[in-house]
């Protein structure tokens, strides 16, 4: 469950739909989804002459999306009903439940329905209001009232909480404040002049006094998750069917600069075959474009294991915008993804607790190394080094992961070093 504000193109494109119907329907070209695929922009009735699906009022196919073989049956798109309820269905579907079909490229996460019906029978969501709190309200009413809506379904109370942009992460999150550590949603850390940690921490698990721990990291290395691989084949030894992704990473973070306002690193997610195909997955500080880059280095879990000098850390988390390239195979996850040209959101988290032997591998995780690793948490040095990526589908960090991959490493290694003097 995703909490997110409405577009700043809402207001344009309500606009551009008023004026459409103010000329009359039938004398406006809209975006026409034609049976090849292609976008046309042209009158509804030539529209559905030459066998194409119209995209609505407002739209043009510029800014519109043909994708779907068979449109009417096939995509899914936001339906709105009377009491202001919102599913993704297909056009059809939707009729058929009594709803009002959306535009083609709409979906409920974006999307308000005005509840047309009395105002005792509009459906309720949890709303979370400027100043933290939640209630249940009509979505066009949270909007109205500058809140963020929870969506279709969603109700204040235990199993709902304000500010969470990603809930499955784990919401709420340890709170930095001036008097200490309290567990409070994301937005109401901000709210009370807190720092919020990331996703997982706890206040009894995170150290609010090692924030101030300054770090980097280099190296890198190869992987597969699910993470049963044992070190021993260099270049794999598994087929792309049997729903295991192979691949490789590495680079830096921290170095010359791990502050703010703008740390400095280049770093590269390599995929090499399976499930979600092959691709390269850069983001750099110094890289083209310059909209990648590295946003934020966060250091915690004082001390060191058994690195080569000591370490001020044994974990890091950094974070920031990236890019595709090479794409082939991709999957269904992936299809929003432009190489070259989309950016995306990215966090690594990464614990620096094992090295490799002369072999060059490390030892494989022991029973009671965390399946998860152990952000938030003190890790177990008798663990492996872990890795763990999650890329989004936009530049927005509350957007949806796309791509998700962790373990501990068994071929390669990890170090994280003090900062060095321009640091």
């Amino acid at each position: 469950m995703q909490i997110r504000r409405l577009g700043k193109g809402f207001g344009a494109l309500t606009l551009m739909m008023v004026a459409a119907r103010a000329l009359g329907s039938d004398t406006v070209p809209r975006p026409c989804c034609l049976p090849n695929g292609r976008c046309v922009d042209m009158l509804k009735d030539d529209c559905a002459a030459q066998g194409g699906y119209s995209g609505g009022l407002g739209n043009v196919c510029a800014a519109f999306i043909c994708g779907c073989p068979d449109l009417f049956d096939g995509c899914s798109a936001a339906c709105c009903f009377a009491d202001a309820a919102c599913y993704d269905s297909s056009p059809r579907r939707c009729l058929e439940q009594g709803g009002t079909p959306q535009a083609e490229g709409t979906s409920c996460l974006s999307m308000v329905c005005v509840c047309t019906a009395p105002s005792a029978e509009c459906a309720f969501v949890a709303c979370c209001m400027p100043d933290g709190s939640c209630s249940d309200l009509p979505k066009d009413q949270c909007i109205l009232q500058g809140g963020e809506h929870g969506g279709t379904g969603t109700a204040c109370g235990e199993d709902f909480v304000c500010g969470c942009p990603e809930l499955s992460d784990g919401c709420p999150v340890a709170c930095c404040e001036e008097g200490g550590c309290q567990d409070w949603s994301p937005s109401y850390c901000k709210v009370l002049r807190g720092e919020p940690q990331f996703p997982g921490t706890t206040c009894r698990t995170f150290d609010c006094d090692s924030r101030g721990l300054a770090c980097r990291v280099t190296g890198g290395g190869v992987d597969t998750y699910p993470n049963d691989w044992n070190g021993v084949t260099a270049r794999g030894s598994h087929n792309d069917s049997d729903g295991v992704n192979r691949y490789e990473f590495g680079g830096q973070a921290g170095a010359p600069n791990a502050d703010q306002p703008q740390p400095h690193g280049e770093w590269t997610h390599r995929q090499q075959r399976g499930p979600d195909g092959s691709f390269t997955f850069h983001a750099g500080t110094s890289s083209a474009p310059a909209e990648t880059e590295i946003d934020l280095i966060v250091c915690s879990d004082p001390g060191w294991c058994v690195q080569a000098r000591p370490a001020p850390a044994k974990q890091i988390d950094f974070e920031g915008v990236g890019q595709f390239k090479n794409i082939r195979n991709p999957s269904a996850s992936l299809s929003g993804v432009v190489a070259g040209q989309t950016l995306h959101w990215f966090h690594v988290h990464i614990e620096d607790l094992g090295e490799p032997g002369r072999s060059g591998r490390q030892d494989p995780p022991a029973a009671t190394c965390p399946v998860g690793g152990s952000p938030g948490a003190l890790a177990n040095c008798d663990c492996p080094d872990f890795y763990h990526i999650r890329i989004h589908a936009t530049s927005d960090p509350t957007s949806a992961v796309i791509y998700e991959v962790f373990g501990y490493v068994t071929g390669g290694n990890l170090q994280i070093h003090p900062t060095t003097p321009h640091g």
